[in-house]
């Protein structure tokens, strides 16, 4: 198995927004073709490395008509590869925008000026290789909200 880095067209042009008053949001979205690899990863967008507190998460996703199977993905970052949680996208089917319930998530990291946040292959279908299309949007506060 090969490991596969995807990336999002923009991921290196934005910066991650760290307003220290209010709520942050960062987003992405990849449409692209994998392979049957538990380590295919798909970077998504950075955040803020100096630390945050993600508090929501809204993904949707989608496989092609006749696609049999499931796609099993974790969101998180190299650190912590399922810290936000896993979700699953099914065959022939959208999965509608969908909210992740979970307790309060600290990011932080070593790397200077940003952390990605990836959604890793867990496991994939039986199909050797497919398009996927996946978008997630992160809700994150910095520390500064919490003084």
């Amino acid at each position: 198995m090969a490991n596969t880095t995807l990336t999002a067209s923009d991921y290196g042009i934005r910066p991650p927004r760290a307003v220290h008053v209010g709520v942050n949001y960062m987003h992405g979205q990849v449409i692209e073709t994998m392979t049957n690899s538990a380590s295919d990863e798909l970077w998504l967008f950075p955040l803020p490395a100096q630390g945050c507190f993600v508090t929501e998460c809204i993904y949707s996703g989608s496989l092609p008509a006749g696609v049999t199977g499931q796609t099993v993905i974790k969101l998180g970052t190299h650190e912590s590869d399922n810290c936000i949680g896993t979700i699953t996208i099914s065959g022939g089917a959208a999965t509608p925008k969908t909210r992740l319930t979970f307790a309060p998530v600290t990011i932080s990291g070593t790397d200077v000026g940003y952390v990605p946040f990836i959604a890793s292959v867990n496991s994939a279908t039986t199909t050797a290789t497919f398009s996927m299309s996946l978008y997630v949007m992160l809700k994150y506060v910095m520390p500064g909200n919490l003084n």
